[in-house]
């Protein structure tokens, strides 16, 4: 099976995250997606003071019904910070069988692959598949890269943030479920 893995902070998990690995379940094509929330991703801290908890709970709902995507706790449960090297790795020996494992992500972060951990470790145990956000250049991608055509919307979870903190409404930016949720809970207020 192609197994694709999607990391991050999720700080909300908004649409833009769900077009991303919708289209790589059909463009890859992917048996499944493992959304892996960061408890504390070292290049980019989590802003806003929400719990990965919570954070991890608004992809279950956000994921909610799809039977090709499941959350993974790897990052959450592990000390921080999250290598996605150790990620990989242990994901991978938890999963019986030969896969073939694709981690997805925003050209933008593909940018800034020669700073991550082991990143020459990382290359021999996934493939990188970078979908480029709306208005990005994709024209010089990084080597050994492969580029999805996917269409995603022009969402930025700093965005919703701000539009939280502004008391905007955030309805067609995450999914309805999510929103309910930050609201219940008041968070990024």
């Amino acid at each position: 099976m192609r197994i694709g893995l999607l990391g991050g902070t999720f700080n909300p998990v908004h649409n833009g995250h769900l077009a991303l690995a919708e289209g790589a379940l059909t463009e890859i094509p992917l048996g499944r997606v493992v959304w892996i929330p960061a408890a504390a991703n070292p290049l980019k801290p989590v802003e806003g003071k929400v719990s990965a908890e919570d954070r991890y709970r608004m992809i279950q709902l956000a994921i909610e019904g799809n039977p090709a995507f499941t959350v993974s706790r790897a990052e959450i449960d592990r000390p921080p910070p999250s290598y996605s090297v150790d990620t990989v790795q242990q994901l991978q020996a938890q999963t019986p069988g030969r896969h073939e494992w694709f981690f997805l992500l925003g050209l933008d972060a593909a940018q800034g692959l020669g700073t991550w951990r082991q990143i020459d470790r990382l290359r021999q145990l996934v493939t990188f598949a970078a979908v480029p956000r709306p208005g990005s250049n994709a024209a010089d991608p990084p080597a050994g890269l492969k580029i999805l055509h996917v269409q995603t919307p022009d969402i930025s979870s700093s965005e919703i943030r701000r539009k939280i903190q502004k008391g905007e409404s955030v309805r067609g930016l995450v999914p309805e479920s999510v929103r309910t949720y930050i609201e219940s809970k008041g968070l990024y207020r």
